[in-house]
């Protein structure tokens, strides 16, 4: 779904807060961890996927709107209104992002993932290293990189390299 705000189109992300040691199992198979998430979210009346999703995700707490609100507010560029209990609106100079958070995901409505990770994912990467997002687009999900300190499979000097 796509909500305006401003005359801006935004697009929907969906995060997950998956638990740390299916993090660590499946940091590198991001296609498996997306194909069963939408293989949940379109057969939500199978108690299989149901028991399997709330057993690989964690909760999100129910004051995490408060906190992300209260951070923010200690920057003066943030401008932070709350839409409801569990929802906020964040704007930023030309950025803006529509948060809302429920037990078992996030919804986030920005214009780019640019504007997350300039107005929100720094907040989210200290308390939670282990985020899965979901875009609207085909093939767009993955990783929020966790910070390199927090993530138990990286190492400071490791490095990936690909030879042809």
């Amino acid at each position: 779904m796509k909500t305006k705000w401003g005359g801006v189109k935004l697009k929907e992300y969906h995060i997950y807060y998956i638990k740390n040691e299916f993090a660590d199992h499946y940091y590198f198979k991001c296609d498996l961890l997306f194909r069963f998430i939408q293989a949940y979210h379109e057969e939500k009346d199978r108690s299989d996927l149901a028991s399997q999703f709330n057993y690989i995700t964690n909760k999100f707490p129910e004051d995490l709107i408060q906190a992300i609100k209260s951070k923010l507010k200690r920057t003066s560029s943030y401008l932070v209104f709350n839409e409801s209990p569990n929802c906020l609106k964040i704007k930023s100079g030309d950025r803006q992002l529509i948060l809302s958070i429920y037990k078992e995901e996030m919804i986030m409505q920005c214009d780019s993932l640019h504007d997350a990770e300039a107005i929100l994912f720094p907040s989210l990467r200290g308390v939670y290293p282990c985020l899965f997002i979901i875009g609207p687009l085909v093939n767009e999900y993955g990783w929020i990189s966790p910070e390199i300190n927090k993530f138990p499979l990286l190492e400071k000097e490791e490095v990936l390299y690909s030879y042809l």
